[in-house]
């Protein structure tokens, strides 16, 4: 038997379902907004 693995679903499945229906742009803002500053700079952990 095979084994079944959970499909991963994208930051933009995701918003769309938190969400609902939006355009694309406002739907990579929401997925990514966590990831940069208040001054909209990308803010990486190393």
């Amino acid at each position: 038997m095979a084994k079944q693995t959970k499909k991963k679903t994208t930051n933009i499945k995701m918003g769309k379902e938190y969400y609902g229906t939006m355009d694309r742009e406002e739907c990579f803002r929401k997925a990514l907004e966590p990831y940069f500053t208040s001054k909209k700079e990308l803010r990486l952990h190393a």
